[in-house]
């Protein structure tokens, strides 16, 4: 009876488990979806400022993009050009738009809502590496910021190490947001002390959100030193209205950055009220 007892009380436990981690795991993803929203605003935002322009700003900011490339910079001298990228294909996919602007950042470029920095060659979309893609006719402005990103890269060892880190990092703030969901706090036995291992399991739960955050710290400084640099070449070749409208476009792309580094952060802590929960139940 004593087996049995045991074994029922296993079977319960290791159902409890896997039912509060889909659980958990839900609730994280709930929290990605609804950060969508202010990623979508900060990149409306971002853009809205460059649609704002009339022709002739349009071609003044262009022109002093093409300065930081070949007057204030060795940046020409490495190779690095400026893209004008405006065909966006047409979406087959059966995504919104709007979402696409989000998951797909050449649609977005397209579409005068993103703006890149490519260190590697996209050969289906005829991009070369070290390339600045930007839509000039409705996004001129941040091309300030993306040549921040490609001197970082062609100049600074450190910062273009920052920049290869960037995909890392969001894998890593995966792993620590969806860790308490798939994990499960380990109590300790009467009259028995947790393990070393077991410590490290709690420990890692506990500071899951905090880390989850952290493991995003090389892009958001790679992205703020690239808006520093774009926000002082502005100041230097724009007059002070344009050079506001510059600096505020680079906030609002750097937002949308945070809220990002904030969700994974989220997910951790959303994932580990319900698993906990459940787990107490």
């Amino acid at each position: 009876m004593v087996r049995i007892n045991k074994e029922v009380t296993y079977n319960a436990e290791k159902t409890n488990d896997i039912v509060s981690s889909v659980a958990a795991l839900t609730a994280a993803s709930a929290v990605q979806s609804g950060i969508l929203p202010a990623q979508l605003l900060g990149a409306d935002k971002m853009s809205k400022i460059s649609r704002t322009l009339d022709k002739d700003k349009v071609e003044i900011a262009n022109k002093a993009a093409d300065d930081v490339l070949n007057k204030l910079t060795n940046l020409e001298k490495k190779g690095v050009k400026i893209h004008n990228y405006q065909k966006a294909g047409i979406n087959i996919t059966g995504v919104p738009d709007r979402v696409l602007e989000i998951t797909n950042p050449l649609f977005a470029t397209a579409k005068g809502k993103n703006a890149l920095f490519l260190n590697k060659a996209i050969p289906a979309a005829n991009l070369a590496a070290n390339s600045v893609v930007i839509n000039k006719d409705k996004l001129s402005l941040a091309a300030f910021h993306e040549l921040g990103h490609a001197y970082n890269f062609n100049n600074s060892k450190f910062w273009k190490a920052m920049q290869n880190l960037r995909t890392p990092s969001i894998a890593l703030a995966g792993a620590f947001a969806l860790l308490p969901a798939l994990v499960k706090e380990i109590k300790p036995k009467d009259g028995e002390e947790l393990t070393t291992k077991e410590k490290i399991n709690n420990g890692l739960r506990k500071a899951s959100p905090a880390l989850a955050f952290l493991s995003m710290t090389p892009m958001l400084l790679e992205e703020g030193k690239a808006t520093l640099r774009g926000n002082k070449w502005a100041k230097e070749l724009l007059n002070p209205e344009m050079y506001k409208k510059v600096v505020k476009s680079n906030r609002y792309g750097y937002f949308s950055y945070m809220a990002t580094a904030a969700s994974f952060a989220l997910m951790a802590f959303v994932g580990k009220k319900v698993k906990d929960k459940m787990a107490d139940k």
